[in-house]
């Protein structure tokens, strides 16, 4: 799965799944493995706010036409603050701080045939860019009325027509703005099998939002296609693996 597909499934789930991408998004370091012995566990939580938009020149890829080149953005934008735990030997806490990442990509309408007789339309892949900056400058409210970011992001570049990579840093300016009323966030998850056991859970309050963003100065093109501002009390994500059968 490419990230641009990753992306779009995370839009298409709930608030609790788009938090738990915030949570393993917005710190800015990564977890040690989990101890061989008993039952390893693997804990996240988040506490902050977040704000995310995506934008796409072909919303619908059913009024495209087979060859059209689209393209799309994913900006979001944290104040927050995290914990990581792996095993019981290793923690990791982050102080509240700015952190904005983005993805943009460009893709080319195409139909492919997912089974004999059976043509899906799909977007194929040309190029992406994601990265992500910390320490920056991200002014909130705790109304959830504004947000505003800016950002120098070094971001990592996919050609993949040419098979080619490389870097390059992008000047990212987002401003998201409420609208609606403000919900409240209580969910959770509990998926399990024989060997793993995930537990999510989210508490706070969301809404929905207009969004704008320039990227090197140019305004991100493409319709909103999703937009929310979220000020979470906690997330948390644990896994548990190696459980006894």
């Amino acid at each position: 799965m490419s990230i641009r597909s990753a992306s779009r499934s995370i839009r298409a789930s709930g608030t609790l799944a788009i938090l738990a991408l915030a949570t393993l998004t917005a710190l800015s370091s990564g977890a040690a493995a989990a101890p061989a012995q008993g039952a390893g566990v693997f804990k996240l939580t988040f506490s902050g706010y977040a704000s995310m938009a995506s934008w796409s020149t072909c919303p619908d890829l059913s009024a495209a036409d087979v060859g059209d080149m689209c393209s799309g953005a994913d900006v979001m934008a944290f104040y927050s603050s995290g914990r990581e735990q792996a095993g019981s030997e290793f923690h990791l806490h982050d102080r509240k701080s700015g952190v904005v990442k983005i993805f943009s990509y460009t893709c080319t309408v195409a139909d492919f045939e997912v089974d004999p007789g059976v043509v899906e339309r799909t977007c194929l892949p040309a190029t992406e860019e994601f990265g992500r900056a910390v320490d920056v400058d991200v002014a909130v409210d705790p109304r959830l009325d504004q947000t505003h970011a800016t950002a120098l992001v070094p971001v990592q570049v996919s050609d993949w027509v040419s098979g080619t990579g490389s870097e390059a840093t992008v000047e990212v300016d987002v401003s998201f703005s409420g609208s609606g009323p403000t919900r409240r966030i209580d969910e959770r998850t509990h998926v399990t099998d024989r060997y793993v056991m995930w537990l999510e859970g989210t508490k706070g309050w969301e809404r929905d939002c207009q969004a704008t963003a320039t990227f090197d100065g140019v305004t991100v093109p493409g319709e909103l296609v999703a937009c929310s501002m979220s000020r979470v009390r906690q997330a948390e994500v644990r896994v548990y693996h190696g459980l006894p059968s």
